[in-house]
């Protein structure tokens, strides 16, 4: 079990976080007061466990205005996959993204994900070398299948 704190400092406000945790538990919390006026202006509260081969989490965000739950997965075979909801509690949208990632057998990885909008996004990272990795990425819409999809290539070095 231990307990953390820890202050920033700016101009007009001090961030300050806590955290508790015990065992696969993790609890936590986050305020900025404002000194000037003497008020809590925005805070932060957060949840989180680990299970055998996952885990969950939620928070309640934005002044207890959203609440995001997420949980994660180890499928097996290198293969993990998860989910992401945010919920308003004003009664806006839903939002959610789920997504996996994948180890293959050369040692490449392979992600993917898609949001609540359609958006459907994909990775792929592999050595081409020692020491040089390239990276392939699309993102594509789904409601829009004529638009021009985006793509980004990567080639990363250590020297």
């Amino acid at each position: 079990m231990g307990l953390t704190s820890s202050a920033n400092v700016d101009k007009n406000t001090v961030l300050s976080s806590v955290g508790w945790a015990s065992g696969s538990l993790i609890l936590g919390a986050e305020a900025e007061v404002d000194v000037k006026k003497s008020v809590v202006s925005k805070y932060t509260l957060g949840a989180q466990t680990t299970l055998a081969n996952g885990g969950v989490s939620s928070a309640l965000l934005a002044d207890a205005k959203t609440l995001k739950l997420a949980y994660v997965q180890k499928v097996g075979g290198g293969v993990t996959a998860g989910a992401e909801f945010v919920y308003p509690l004003d009664g806006k949208a839903v939002s959610g993204t789920v997504a996996a990632s994948a180890k293959l057998e050369n040692g490449a990885t392979a992600k993917a994900a898609a949001t609540h909008k359609g958006v459907v996004s994909l990775l792929y990272s592999a050595d081409v070398q020692k020491n040089a990795t390239v990276t392939l990425a699309v993102q594509l819409d789904a409601n829009k299948p004529t638009a021009v999809p985006k793509y980004g290539v990567q080639l990363k070095l250590a020297i």
